[in-house]
């Protein structure tokens, strides 16, 4: 491959069920970042912006999105983790954009 791709590791599974990691490409023009993104209001936009048209789905039925995981989706982008429930969620630190 040459120098306009990333080559990323993609788990997946042996037929004996251990783990074991294969090389993909990706061209370097398509949308990707290495690591987390700047936590910025237009990167929030822009993440967001991504999931639209995205069916929405109670409960991610049927290969749809529901609201708890368009949030949980959105943020993991900058590296914050959301529970996936109210019960699982601890007081949050509060940051500002």
């Amino acid at each position: 491959m040459t120098n306009a791709t990333y080559i990323v590791h993609i788990p997946s599974r042996e037929n004996n069920g251990s783990l074991t990691f294969k090389k993909g490409y990706l061209r370097s023009d398509e949308d990707v970042h290495r690591g987390f993104l700047p936590y910025t209001q237009e990167n929030v936009a822009h993440q967001g912006f991504k999931m639209l048209g995205h069916p929405y789905g109670w409960g991610d039925m049927f290969g749809g999105r529901d609201c708890s995981r368009f949030i949980m989706d959105l943020f993991r982008t900058f590296g914050i983790l959301m529970p996936r429930t109210q019960k699982n969620k601890p007081p949050l630190e509060r940051i500002s954009v």
